[in-house]
């Protein structure tokens, strides 16, 4: 009862994960799981430095499935990427395993049908070195100028409000009011 209380004391404002507004991106070695990244394993700040960039951290907290919720805002998500032209966009799996991770992803394929590349961090079960995501966090969404992230957005079960605020900053960042 005393974990569950500290649990919820710790999320009464909105939680925090991953680097802050106007901090830089630092490497992120990921391994890409669906086409046209699949199988490749590349630095996440490659491409961060040349295009603005949209990545998703999903955590696989002791390999349960995504909910509902989660998989909803990252349709959202990716449908909002889809229509705009010049961003780098990613969708990146944060976990201790990889291969159970890989497997799950492979079998989700045909349900998750994602516009976006997906990838699964090689940094294990926190992240990619320096970027302090929080492992209570369900979904970390960075965006990034120049490598420099411009809007941060971390949540423990998304709702029907979570996307609306993500997608207009998605536009702001394409350039669109």
């Amino acid at each position: 009862m005393l974990t569950f209380l500290m649990a919820t004391l710790l999320f009464v404002g909105d939680p925090s994960s991953g680097p802050k507004v106007g901090e830089k991106l630092g490497g992120a070695k990921v391994k890409g799981i669906f086409e046209p990244i699949e199988g490749k394993e590349f630095n996440l700040l490659g491409r961060a430095k040349k295009e603005p960039t949209v990545i998703v951290f999903v955590q696989r907290k002791d390999q349960k499935d995504i909910t509902r919720p989660t998989f909803r805002l990252l349709k959202d998500i990716d449908k909002a990427v889809g229509e705009e032209e010049k961003l780098n966009a990613i969708f990146v799996w944060v976990t201790d395993d990889v291969g159970k991770t890989e497997e799950f992803l492979n079998r989700a394929k045909g349900s998750l049908k994602f516009q976006m590349p997906v990838a699964i961090s090689l940094d294990g079960n926190t992240g990619p070195n320096g970027y302090g995501l929080n492992d209570q966090v369900d979904v970390t969404i960075l965006l990034a100028r120049d490598a420099k992230v411009t809007a941060n957005f971390a949540f423990v079960g998304p709702n029907e409000t979570s996307a609306p605020k993500v997608i207009a900053a998605i536009r702001d960042l394409a350039g669109k009011k």
